[in-house]
């Protein structure tokens, strides 16, 4: 009987008690100096799925060890392992989800040249930002170009009075305060959070300083 209870018991334990331990683990990776935030992702969800599997067993175990020996304390072991369970499922697709939407829905790059010429709209300022974002990699990144993306899009937005309202063209990142890879997920990051901005096209730029693109910049 105490194999059985034991069982149960893991049935709500290994999700609880390995979602908080690697969720802990994951955040202080996130905000260390190191550029690993989406490989820290990565090998979170695939931890969070393989403890809904395992949990999801010993849960169903707990349901037949309920039914088997009519014990209610099985049955909150196994209550309380569905709903560990339950919620693991609804993290691991909330996270999916918002990983889909900043990595590919506001990748828009699909766009001629012809699109970026000026219009005839005199009140309006066109401009295009290349930037190197690093705001929230660390406790120490500069927080600037964050600053100055959000007021960008947020004074496109606005209505002006003799001011003439920004006409952003494009967004291209860069690497610099971090690897270009992390600035174009900063930079999706910061237009996701505003929303109407959406709309706004985004470039990815060079990743380091070795890339083959930056390297024929240079040579220009």
């Amino acid at each position: 009987m105490n194999n059985i209870r034991r069982k149960c018991l893991l049935s709500w334990q290994i999700p609880s008690i390995g979602f908080g331990l690697t969720f802990l683990l994951g955040l202080g990776l996130s905000y260390s100096n190191q550029d690993i935030r989406s490989e820290v992702q990565s090998v979170g969800l695939l931890v969070f799925t393989v403890l809904v599997v395992i949990g999801s067993y010993y849960t169903a175990q707990a349901f037949r060890s309920c039914q088997r020996y009519r014990n209610k304390n099985y049955l909150k072991y196994a209550i309380a392992g569905l709903s560990a369970n339950l919620f693991l499922i609804f993290f691991v697709v909330t996270s999916v989800n918002k990983i889909y939407t900043l990595n590919y829905l506001l990748n828009i790059t699909k766009y001629s040249l012809e699109e970026f010429k000026p219009r005839s709209n005199a009140s309006k300022l066109p401009i295009w930002i290349d930037t190197d974002p690093a705001c929230g990699q660390s406790a120490t990144s500069d927080v600037d170009d964050c600053w100055a993306l959000m007021l960008a899009l947020r004074w496109q937005s606005l209505s002006s009075g003799e001011s003439p309202k920004l006409n952003i063209r494009g967004i291209s990142t860069t690497f610099g305060n971090t690897k270009g890879e992390t600035t174009l997920q900063v930079a999706r990051q910061v237009i996701g959070h505003l929303g109407g901005a959406a709309r706004t096209p985004i470039y990815e730029g060079s990743h380091s300083s070795g890339s083959p693109e930056w390297k024929r910049i240079l040579s220009l």
